[in-house]
């Protein structure tokens, strides 16, 4: 099998890049042919300019024709050949650069063909411990001998024909690239150190090596990155070679030794063990091989890291490691990367798997899971539980099955694929499920409302946490990924209103942990819903009860609330409706020790440093003035909090949406303060304050704030306007 003849050597001779990449072909020949080098030197690209030796080479054992010690190496392109040689070996002959010529060989490299060499040699020999010219001739032997190095030049010189192998480097970056983003190595070695050795250890001692993954390209991709962050790895790597190809196999095990070859597939692998191959079969689940490393789950950080190196901010980063469960698979097809359909993402496959996508998850201890699943599949449950075995078993698996939970890896990538397959018989399948669920009732919340007791509540409800979660999260997701023409987003809405319509303390109560995932299904219908509850269930949830029992001393039953009316806030949209409500219920009188207050959510929203919101400031400033009226004492109470923030480096960040306004996600960043942002607040706070004793009081110890100079005399000025009204006061 040859890749590279002289023919094609010698007509890469006249081309600009030769003298650039000949030093680089040295270089990986004799990465191929050496098992320990002791100094491997050999510039090449804009390099090759540099002053000195073209390679300076030594090792303890024969490298082709060259033998061991030390040799040093000079490149040239010239068609006139003797004439580069004689200038070489005579320039280096009057100065080695502190080489000693005796110890050292010295070896010529020309990619033409010369008929002079051997007499050239012969005149020339003299004190050195040998002279090696190699000329086109010689040079195609020695690629013989490496086929990765030859890969890698025929791929350079667009003589590469079509065949079932590739060089790692084009693997990887034909793997790892997209049009915005790189992936790096970390993607697919973060904790996975054990599997990293495994490679290592079969690199080095010829071997057959099974590596398991979720795909086939994750399982190559893994053991290149493996051997490419190892100590060593240009070694490694130029006798490296991707083979997907039996009859390729074939050809590469009969004609060289000491190759490392991964495949894409396994066979009888005794004939390429006997010539001293190895070789690492790249498997999945489905292959159900007992004897396979099984790659684990990517670490988080690691992976958190590695999506940050692709230009991602770090909030962002850890988002986009959440959405994809870790799984490099969904994140190539995220990133555009992979833009092939997955083995699943057809009508078929997206019929069969009709009732996981709509329903997200699910417990099977749960019997009313089970129900659903029967009425969306139209099977048993046992019927379709080995449907979903096999899918789980299949190479890029959009589920996974952990304990008693069938769950799908990442919502967003498949519902992405089945939206467009979605039927409105299928749609009114889960308008009919989204009702049953809304209406599974706590029987006893509003006894665990008024319980002043510790007690172990029975599990009274008809379907799990799960499936309720996992089928809103399916309802957000529908109306983000619909076309625009399907109206969707509209038909979402009108479900919501209509699941959110005419509740009772106990529907609010029993359905309270799912209203930030409710909010981002249609935060349009929810700020409605809140809007127009009834006082009689606002004046309960929003009276804190004082408890004997748990951590803080408090029964709260409104956090849900604040999170769902935080994470709203975020829009610009809706940051009016969602601080009205937060006003409002700063009414209630809430002398509890926790946290989570209205009052404390909107001092987080409204902060001048990093606000939590993406409302600008003219428009944040706008909404408090527009709802001083109604809500003076709250807003004064409000823009002191904001005030006398100044300069806080602490502040706890609010409820973020889990799939909406992805785009808009970062960490939070400092913003400076400008003074008329100052001032504008300062007014705001003078015009809602009523100056009483405590209000001046507060007032003042405001304005010796250093970050309040600029308002200062204002605040000043307002507390004297009004001195007349404190008579038993002396001025």
């Amino acid at each position: 099998m040859k890749f590279i003849t002289s023919t094609h050597l010698k007509q890469w001779a006249d081309t600009k890049e030769c003298q650039s990449l000949l030093p680089e072909l040295m270089r990986r020949l004799i990465c191929a042919s050496v098992k320990q080098l002791n100094r491997l030197s050999f510039p090449s690209g804009d390099a090759v300019h540099m002053p000195g030796w073209d390679g300076i080479v030594s090792c303890q054992e024969p490298i082709d024709l060259v033998p061991e010690g030390e040799s040093l190496w000079e490149c040239g392109v010239n068609k006139d050949i003797q004439t580069k040689a004689n200038n070489d070996i005579t320039k280096r002959a009057a100065n080695p650069l502190g080489h000693i010529k005796s110890d050292s060989t010295f070896v010529f490299v020309t990619p033409r063909e010369w008929a002079g060499a051997d007499t050239w040699v012969l005149a020339n020999q003299t004190g050195w411990k040998k002279l090696v010219v190699y000329t086109a001739v010689e040079l195609e032997a020695w690629i013989e001998k490496c086929p990765a190095v030859g890969l890698w030049l025929a791929g350079k010189l667009n003589v590469l024909n079509a065949g079932g192998y590739q060089l790692p480097d084009v693997f990887w970056m034909q793997w790892a690239s997209g049009d915005k983003h790189t992936l790096p190595y970390q993607i697919v070695t973060a904790g996975r150190s054990q599997a990293i050795d495994c490679v290592l250890k079969a690199c080095f001692n010829p071997s057959v090596l099974e590596i398991q993954a979720l795909t086939q390209s994750e399982a190559v991709a893994f053991v290149l990155a493996s051997i490419a962050t190892c100590s060593g790895a240009d070694k490694l790597l130029a006798k490296t070679i991707v083979v997907t190809d039996k009859n390729t196999f074939d050809d590469l095990v009969s004609h060289y030794e000491n190759l490392i070859i991964i495949t894409t597939f396994r066979d009888n692998m005794s004939y390429a063990l006997s010539r001293n191959h190895t070789v690492i079969c790249a498997v999945t689940p489905e292959d159900q091989v007992s004897t396979a490393e099984k790659l684990p789950r990517v670490e988080r950080e690691g992976f958190v890291k590695a999506i940050e190196d692709c230009g991602f901010d770090s909030v962002q980063a850890r988002k986009i490691a959440t959405d994809t469960a870790r799984d490099v698979n969904v994140l190539r097809r995220r990133m555009k990367i992979d833009k092939l359909k997955p083995e699943w993402a057809n009508s078929d496959g997206i019929l069969a798997l009709l009732p996981i996508i709509l329903l997200g998850q699910w417990n099977e201890n749960v019997p009313g899971d089970l129900e659903l699943v029967e009425k969306l599949s139209g099977k048993t449950y046992s019927d379709y539980a080995k449907i979903l075995q096999g899918f789980r078993l299949m190479s890029d698996s959009p589920i996974a099955h952990v304990g008693t939970v069938w769950r799908l890896k990442s919502p967003m990538d498949t519902m992405s694929y089945a939206s467009v397959y979605l039927t409105d018989g299928d749609l009114a399948k889960l308008k009919e499920i989204c009702a049953l669920l809304i209406a599974d009732d706590d029987p006893d919340a509003e006894e665990k409302l008024i319980l002043d007791e510790w007690r172990m509540w029975q599990f009274k409800q008809r379907f799990s946490s799960n499936v309720k979660k996992g089928t809103y999260q399916s309802l957000i997701l529908l109306s983000l990924i619909s076309d625009e023409s399907e109206n969707r987003n509209v038909w979402v809405d009108g479900l919501v209103r209509e699941l959110l319509n005419g509740w009772s303390l106990q529907r609010f109560l029993s359905n309270r942990m799912y209203f930030t995932l409710l909010a981002e299904v249609s935060p349009e219908a929810f700020l409605e819903f809140l809007e127009e509850i009834g006082k009689d269930i606002y004046d309960v949830v929003f009276t804190p009860q004082k408890s004997s029992v748990g951590l803080t001393g408090w029964n709260i039953y409104y956090t849900e609330i604040l999170f769902a009316l935080e994470m709203l806030a975020w829009d610009e949209d809706y940051i009016y409706r969602a601080t009205s409500l937060l006003l409002r219920f700063s009414t209630y009188k809430n002398e509890s020790n926790y946290a989570n207050k209205p009052a404390n959510s909107l001092a987080e929203i409204f902060r001048f440093q990093w606000p939590q919101t993406f409302a600008k400031f003219e428009n944040r400033i706008e909404v408090l003035t527009s709802l001083s009226a109604s809500f003076k004492s709250q807003i004064c109470e409000l823009c002191f909090r904001i005030l006398d923030g100044l300069g806080s480096r602490t502040f706890s960040q609010t409820q973020f949406y889990k799939w909406r306004h992805f785009s808009d996600l970062s960490s939070p960043k400092y913003v400076s303060v400008p003074v008329d942002n100052l001032e504008a607040v300062t007014k705001l706070l003078l015009n809602c304050t009523t100056f009483s004793e405590d209000d001046i009081c507060k007032l003042l110890k405001l304005s010796t704030n250093k970050w309040m100079s600029c308002c200062r005399t204002d605040i000043l000025d307002a507390i004297t306007e009004r001195k007349i009204f404190f008579v038993k006061v002396k001025w």
